[in-house]
């Protein structure tokens, strides 16, 4: 795929065409905006080397998930939104060991806060979501915000965060049960460095660095995950709700598997949409909680 901007720019983003027209299929969404795609990724910071083959990556995804697409936003919004996602990827083990991934989720967060603002987002409100290892990562991120030790070279950077919402995610690698235990086995040959210790396992545990200032959870699970034990889901939810009464919210879906969203469903619709009424409905609160505040400050 060869993605090139037609027009030059004066460095904002543009869609270099008219609103895509509705019903949206592929091929229109790929002739209205291939350029605001392959602008956005260069402005994301993607090498020039890599634009191409990442915004091929894009429309794999937009193919992949343009059914969860409701109309509720801009498609500028919905493209944007799968190019950070695609730019701000974490290096891989076993390439790269631990703690290698979520050194980058955070060096992400840092420059989303640092830059979002040029394009029309509120670097002081983040919300942070991902999949499997991604919810593993997006949680273990969430609930240390700015730890120095993951933050190497950008120490002093804010990397906190105003929510989560992870999807079928690991939590705990530090438990007893048999599937820890093998959990511990493979990231021991595959993910993290030669003689990790219980206490590396620990401490990458979203569970075991919970503390009362955490923020606010939507955590979604399919009962039937036969990757991600649904017990991890259920363990994080309570130890949640033990630390932080009335900030977690709970989606664990009947007979659901591992991944179920990838393919489009009238599950995964379902599930999309109310993970957007409740990233709504939080916005709101967050926005009159904050608006509260400056009243305060305000009258003192």
């Amino acid at each position: 795929m060869k993605i090139r901007p037609s027009t030059k720019t004066n460095g904002a983003v543009s869609s270099g065409g008219p609103p895509a027209p509705t019903p949206l299929d592929l091929p229109t969404i790929y002739r209205h905006h291939a350029q605001f795609v392959w602008l956005s990724l260069q402005r994301l910071g993607v090498r020039p080397a890599d634009l191409d083959d990442v915004a091929h990556d894009v429309f794999v995804i937009v193919h992949t998930r343009l059914g969860s697409y409701d109309n509720t936003s801009r498609i500028t919004t919905w493209l944007f939104g799968i190019c950070m996602r695609v730019a701000a990827n974490y290096r891989l083990a076993p390439r790269y060991r631990w703690p290698t991934q979520i050194v980058d989720v955070k060096r992400a967060i840092a420059w989303v806060r640092e830059n979002i603002a040029e394009y029309g987002g509120d670097p002081d409100y983040l919300i942070l979501t991902g999949g499997s290892a991604g919810g593993h990562l997006s949680a273990l991120a969430t609930v240390t915000p700015s730890d120095p030790v993951w933050q190497p070279g950008f120490e002093d950077a804010d990397t906190s965060v105003s929510g989560c919402v992870p999807f079928y995610g690991v939590y705990d690698f530090d438990s007893d049960d048999a599937y820890a235990k093998s959990m511990r086995r493979f990231l021991s040959r595959v993910v993290f460095p030669r003689g990790a210790t219980t206490d590396d396992f620990r401490n990458a545990s979203a569970l075991h660095r919970l503390t009362d200032d955490v923020p606010e959870f939507l955590v979604v699970h399919g009962a039937n995950d036969s990757l991600a034990n649904i017990e991890q889901a259920r363990s994080f939810v309570a130890r949640l709700r033990e630390i932080n009464p009335g900030k977690v919210t709970y989606l664990e879906l009947p007979g659901t598997q591992h991944a179920f969203e990838v393919f489009g469903s009238v599950r995964a619709r379902h599930v999309i949409r109310g993970v957007g009424r409740w990233l709504d409905w939080h916005r709101a609160q967050w926005l009159a909680e904050h608006a509260r505040v400056e009243q305060s400050e305000v009258a003192l």
